[in-house]
């Protein structure tokens, strides 16, 4: 994936105290599931992804499982942005 241009980043995800709060998300996350729930999800997400098996081989609770971890990872992923832009100040 090419590295974009700088240009204006929009959070989009984060609420006002995540904002402010960066590490929040971290717990958030591991409140939602322990390292190894976490791992087991993200292998889980891309084995059945890679093999196009994803409405056949989950069940509606992993596959619900799988969106909260996307969107709790998108949240890390601005979170993650934060600190490494105040740690560039």
């Amino acid at each position: 994936m090419p590295v974009s241009t700088k240009r204006q980043v929009s959070l989009t995800v984060l609420s006002p105290e995540e904002i402010r709060n960066p590490l929040l998300v971290a717990d958030e996350l591991f409140d939602f599931a322990d390292i190894d729930d976490v791992r087991r999800l993200l292998w889980l997400w891309l084995k059945t992804s890679v093999t196009g098996g994803f409405q056949k081989q989950l069940g509606r609770p992993e596959r619900e499982a799988i969106l909260e971890l996307y969107e709790k990872l998108e949240k890390l992923v601005e979170a993650a942005y934060l600190l490494q832009q105040a740690k560039r100040s």
